[in-house]
């Protein structure tokens, strides 16, 4: 989920008990009080784990976005060439064996 809002993802993560990356805590305390800046930081974080997760050979993500298809979009766009390159990479291979 892109943590778009800095009252949402502690509400959610005081519920699940789940402890905040350090990063990502640096990155709320320091843009919670722009709408904006939080948005786009939160969205930058969320394109950083998916390439890690990519690179990492995971064959796709799926993303809770509260309701905010924008967002998702954004993330897509940012990404889609990532994705089309491991695919790539995966048929390359898949068809040498």
């Amino acid at each position: 989920m892109p943590c778009t809002n800095k009252k949402q993802i502690e509400r959610i993560a005081s519920i699940t008990g789940v402890p905040l990356p350090k990063k990502f805590v640096a990155i709320l305390d320091r843009y919670a009080d722009s709408k904006e800046a939080m948005r786009d930081a939160g969205i930058a974080f969320a394109v950083d784990q998916i390439i890690d997760l990519v690179s990492e050979g995971v064959d796709g993500i799926h993303l809770y976005t509260m309701n905010r298809a924008d967002i998702a979009e954004r993330i897509w766009d940012a990404t889609k060439s990532v994705f089309a390159a491991a695919n790539s990479k995966k048929q390359q291979r898949a068809s040498s064996h």
